[in-house]
């Protein structure tokens, strides 16, 4: 099972709030992590797949989707489930079995990154300062695109932030405009607080376009399952810069999956590293398609608390002071608010040049960075933004040469985990060791490996699994690991001489291999027979290895061996494959063709029901003028169970019971000879059927052995003889007597 570990939501301690007052959840756990109980994301895979298997296909959405469900993306729904109350990690491996879904994973839960305030920073403009944000206004001060604020909401009215769009609450009953924790709108104050107009701050852009989504519920607990929904609301509802100040230490399928579709859609994204001074990201600052952002406290160096490691993109100012708060201002530090300040770098970009895809703002932002440490390096990657220059290099204002993009000179390198060549045996599990990739610039693309090939440990061979990576220059690295499937090896040992001593025989008893049904007959162990040239009959030293489980499909193999006082062995193994039952629905026909005359009745008879429940009577055809009475007897009791008139051509269904039934058709009205045809459809009847018939055990294990047939044939013969004899000494008596009465 995948690692689960709690999602944390990068944040800062607000004024006057209590990091235990947050959450009103007991959340449920699983080894590593924490869930809202209850509830579990499934995706489907598509039933295009599964070619003669619609029907399977959506009885088991409606069995997994019975209790109710929430649609989070195209085949990902968020399931609430008592079994999963009841028994977690049975019911996650239980999904995770079906050939239909693609995965399964709790709704992992969220809370707060909180911060304590930096006292080196007292006033906005010293963090604005540090980023060059004054230079940047002179080239452009606010436009763009839709930025989506992924967050606790953003309240609605406030004096400093422009008119905010309709936004979206992933919890039904919730509003985009309720900010319960005040984080939101702190982030939506760093992007865009207004700007010269005499009230509180100023945001990096002083006129964007911000669109608020919620996606915490109502006691301040943010889910997976919630996250996503909003980062796939934003990137339909037209946000082309996301902000997403909240991450986690373990991936999700279900936060890449969303990542994924935003980026695909041309939204650039920006997430936070994490506050805990772990040396790795949180995701899904951590994915490839993301600008991971840190914090520097003093605009040299990495800020403590800040998280770093392979992947970073940027820093900015850990402390942005007096951004807008719910009830009005606050001085606000950590990543989630080192992320707007990039963000809002992004969004007049896309102001000064609207069509900038997602990769070449995440390069201009790189490149205007201003680099701490001699170059890039995991604690602050790039360095540290610069609004000024950045927007220079985008063609604002005066500026210098841009710097050259960055030159992928070499390829990727996948570093294979473990050994390149592995040797199993048949039946032993494969287990992957595992990979890491970067590109020339030590970025990290793990992530983005695909793992082409598949391993058939049932079957001995040599297997191939190709690893595949891509840089951000179209250069692509391949690696291969090589997965050799043997055959059982040989019984050990010295190579036996010519004329030495020989191995005992081993035969097994019974047929091989054994087929029995689930629930049907019992497998009863019949064991072998062992004869060795010197020891004898050894059959009762036989070893025996191995468990057959008749309530389970599959096939088990049991182990026979035997050794003798020389020291020789022998083996034997013998398959007992248990099949499983299929199960088909039948229904009987019957059709009947008839003439009378009026008055008259004719019978037919034998008609079997096998099961309970409704028949259908049809009159498939009826002579003109016409009407007949049919009634339906049962052979057993004699009653009439169905009785009814018809004049036309028609269908009907009555109830019956399992049984022998007589058809009565008595001609009420007719001109002449009349005819009629009758179709009847009998109930529904279950039918258990299996692949292959049961072979418990062989007739020829019954045989005696060869020495003992032998010595039987000898004496039949030796019987043979003396009757014979017996035989000739009666006819020459008899001869002997005829001459002398002659």
């Amino acid at each position: 099972m995948k690692r689960i570990l709690t999602l944390i939501l990068c944040a800062v301690l607000f004024v006057a709030v209590t990091p235990s007052a947050v959450f009103a959840t007991s959340p449920g756990s699983v080894p590593g992590g924490e869930y809202v109980v209850g509830e579990i994301i499934i995706k489907f895979k598509d039933i295009s797949q599964f070619p003669g298997k619609e029907q399977q296909y959506n009885n088991e959405i409606s069995k997994v989707l019975k209790d109710g469900l929430t649609a989070i993306a195209d085949k990902t729904f968020l399931v609430k489930s008592e079994d999963f109350v009841k028994n977690p990690n049975a019911t996650l491996n239980k999904y995770k079995n079906s050939e239909f879904i693609d995965y399964v994973e709790p709704n992992y839960i969220t809370t707060a990154f909180y911060t304590p305030n930096d006292p080196n920073f007292k006033n906005q403009s010293l963090a604005l300062s540090f980023i060059g944000a004054q230079a940047g206004w002179d080239i452009i001060k606010g436009g763009g695109p839709i930025v989506a604020v992924v967050d606790s909401g953003v309240v609605t009215g406030h004096p400093d932030l422009p008119p905010l769009l309709s936004g979206y609450a992933a919890v039904a009953g919730l509003s985009a405009n309720n900010d319960k924790l005040g984080h939101g709108t702190g982030v939506a104050g760093t992007i865009g607080a207004i700007g010269d107009n005499g009230v509180g701050g100023a945001g990096l852009n002083w006129s964007a376009k911000i669109l608020p989504v919620k996606v915490d519920d109502a006691s301040g607990v943010m889910s997976v399952a919630n996250v996503a929904k909003g980062v796939n609301w934003a990137a339909d509802n037209g946000a082309k810069i996301m902000n997403l100040s909240l991450g986690t230490a373990s991936d999700s399928v279900t936060l890449k999956n969303a990542i994924d579709y935003a980026y695909n859609k041309g939204c650039a994204l920006f997430a936070a590293t994490g506050n805990e001074s772990a040396s790795a990201i949180c995701y899904p600052a951590r994915y490839a398609n993301v600008m991971a952002v840190g914090a520097t406290g003093n605009g040299t160096t990495r800020l403590a608390s800040s998280n770093y490691g392979p992947g970073m993109g940027v820093v900015a100012i850990s402390s942005y002071n007096t951004t807008t708060a719910a009830g009005g201002y606050s001085s606000m530090a950590g990543t989630s608010f080192a992320t707007p300040q990039v963000a809002g770098l992004a969004s007049l970009l896309l102001a000064l040049k609207p069509g900038l895809g997602p990769d070449q703002v995440y390069s201009l932002i790189q490149q205007g960075a201003k680099p701490l440490g001699g170059g890039y390096n995991n604690e602050t990657g790039y360095g540290l933004i610069d609004v000024g220059k950045t927007l220079q290099l985008a063609g604002g204002g005066a500026s210098e040469p841009p710097p050259p993009e960055p030159e992928y000179k070499t390829p990727p390198t996948i570093v294979l985990t473990g050994f390149p060549e592995i040797s199993i045996e048949v039946g032993d599990a494969y287990e992957e060791m595992g990979f890491t990739a970067s590109d020339c610039l030590e970025t990290d693309l793990t992530s983005a490996v695909k793992v082409i090939g598949e391993v058939n440990i049932w079957t001995p061979g040599i297997y191939t699994l190709t690893y595949e990576v891509e840089d951000k220059g179209g250069n692509k690295a391949l690696a291969t690991r090589t997965i050799i499937v043997n055959e059982p090896p040989e019984p050990e040992g010295e190579p036996l001489p010519e004329n030495g001593p020989m191995p005992p025989k081993l035969t097994i008893i019974g047929s091989n291999p054994i087929i029995l049904h689930v629930g049907g007959t019992e497998y009863t162990e019949q064991s072998g027979t062992a004869i060795d040239e010197t020891d004898g009959d050894i059959s009762d030293q036989i070893e025996i290895s191995g468990e057959v489980d008749t309530s389970k499909a599959g096939t088990y193999t049991i182990t026979y061996s035997v050794t003798n006082s020389a020291g020789l062995d022998a083996k034997a193994t013998r398959d007992v494959r248990i099949i499983e039952a299929t199960e088909h629905i039948e229904r009987t026909p019957y059709g009947f063709s008839g003439q009378a005359k009026q008055g008259s009745t004719v019978t037919h008879k034998s008609i079997v029901a096998d099961q309970y429940g409704y028949m259908d009577f049809k009159v498939s055809s009826i002579d003109k003028n016409m009407t007949i009475t049919a009634n339906l007897i049962d052979t057993k009791s004699k009653e009439t169970v169905m009785t009814d008139t018809f004049s036309a051509i028609g269908m009907k269904q009555y109830e019956i019971e399992a049984g022998i039934y007589n058809l009565d058709i008595t001609v009420i009205k007719a001109n002449g000879n009349s005819k009629y045809d009758i179709e009847l459809l009998m109930p529904e009847s279950r039918i258990i059927s299996f692949a292959e018939e049961e072979v418990p055990l062989a007739a020829w294990q019954f045989l005696p052995e060869p020495e003992k047939a032998q010595g039987e044939l000898g004496m039949f013969i030796l019987i043979g003889i003396v009757i014979a004899a017996a035989l000739l000494l009666t006819l020459m008596k008899r001869r002997l007597d005829s001459t002398i009465r002659k």
